[in-house]
């Protein structure tokens, strides 16, 4: 064969194994990260405002909900708060509870702390608050916020491995009441 020959052939063979690598890297897909969500409420006898809202996502979730004084227990159930990962990125949750009672307390008590209930490839970390520094929630316990004051308690989802999918649900319960549990 002529130098010239081994060169073209050469040449072929190199663009043909760079054609099949990068054919090879656009066809390994990337993991999505994509959950279900669930938060439920209930509330007895206050006046609150309560909000949702995150950030780390495409769209972000925003949700209220407000509450006025009654004897009844109200029971409500935010679904569909889905969480679309983006690349390593983690999504934080804020759920900002304002008592709106000029004369009481309201106390706050996350009866089910946030937990994964199917996914594997996600974590989510405890539920804290600024109140004189940074606190943990502990579930069951109740958090008291002042008359005409707010609070928000925030929590964190991570991806263990980006580049695995997943997808699942999470669910939270919380309860607003005008005496400590």
């Amino acid at each position: 064969m002529s130098l010239k020959a081994k060169l073209v052939s050469t040449v072929a063979a190199f663009v043909m194994v760079l054609a099949l690598m990068v054919v090879g890297v656009l066809a390994a897909s990337q993991g999505t990260i994509q959950m279900g969500g669930s938060i439920q409420f209930t509330a007895s006898d206050v006046i609150a405002d309560v909000s949702l809202t995150s950030t780390g996502m495409t769209t972000n979730l925003n949700k209220t909900a407000s509450y006025t004084a009654t004897t009844d227990t109200i029971q409500e159930r935010w679904t569909d708060l889905n969480l679309t990962f983006v690349e390593g990125t983690d999504i934080q949750v804020s759920l900002k509870v304002e008592n709106k009672a000029t004369d009481r307390p309201l106390y706050v008590t996350f009866t089910d702390l946030p937990e994964i209930t199917t996914a594997n490839n996600v974590t989510v970390g405890g539920v804290t608050y600024e109140k004189e520094g940074s606190q943990k929630v502990t579930e069951g316990t109740a958090v008291e916020i002042g008359a005409s004051s707010s609070l928000t308690f925030v929590f964190t989802f991570a991806v263990t491995d980006d580049g695995n999918g997943a997808s699942g649900n999470w669910t939270a319960n919380v309860s607003l009441s005008n005496a400590a549990a």
